[in-house]
C-alpha cells in the first residue's frame, strides 16, 4: 500500500487573498508617509514665516528709520511723513529679501502700515504707527489655497 503523498505549499486562493492585504496594508502606510510630509512641510513653511515676520518687526520696532540704512527688509522706514495707510505686495525669498524670480520666491509679503487715527498732530499718539505683516505661501498658488502667518505690532517712531 502507498502512502498517501503530503503536497505542502499555498493554493492560489491564499496567495491572492495574501496579496491582497499587504497591498492593502501598504497603501495605508504609504498615504501615512505622504500626509506626514505634507505636514512637515507646511509646518516648516510656517516656522519660516513666524521667524521672518518677527525679524521684520524686530528691526522696525529698534530703528523705525531702518529702511534707511538697511536693505533686509522691503519694507518703507517708518517716519512721521507717513500719514497715510501705506501698503504693498511684494515677493521675497527665505531670507526676507524681496525677489523679482519665481524660482527664488518663498512668500508673498502684503504690508500695511497705519497711522494713529484721528491723533492730533502735537500728540504723541502721532508718533504711533500700527505695522501689519501677512505672509503667504506658496506664493505661486491662488489667495484661496495660501497658508498665511499675519502679524500686527504698534510701533512708536522717536
Amino acid at each position: 500500500m502507498k502512502k498517501p503523498s503530503i503536497q505542502r505549499g499555498f493554493s492560489l486562493v491564499e496567495v491572492a487573498v495574501a496579496l491582497g492585504i499587504v497591498s492593502l496594508i501598504l497603501t495605508a502606510l504609504l498615504g501615512g508617509i505622504a500626509a506626514a510630509s505634507r505636514s512637515t512641510s507646511a509646518s516648516s513653511n510656517s516656522q519660516l514665516a513666524a521667524t521672518l515676520a518677527d525679524e521684520i518687526l524686530a528691526t522696525l520696532k529698534n530703528d523705525p528709520a531702518a529702511r534707511n540704512t538697511m536693505d533686509d527688509f522691503p519694507i518703507p522706514a517708518l517716519s512721521a511723513n507717513i500719514t497715510t495707510t501705506v501698503s504693498a505686495n511684494l515677493t521675497i525669498n527665505g531670507a526676507g529679501r524681496e525677489t523679482t524670480s519665481p524660482r527664488d520666491a518663498a512668500f508673498k509679503l502684503s504690508y500695511t502700515i497705519v497711522p494713529e487715527p484721528n491723533a492730533p498732530t502735537d500728540s504723541p499718539l502721532s508718533k504711533i504707527r500700527y505695522v501689519t505683516l501677512d505672509l503667504k505661501w506658496p506664493p505661486q498658488a491662488a489667495a484661496k489655497s495660501q497658508s498665511m502667518h499675519r502679524i500686527t505690532t504698534a510701533v512708536l517712531l522717536p
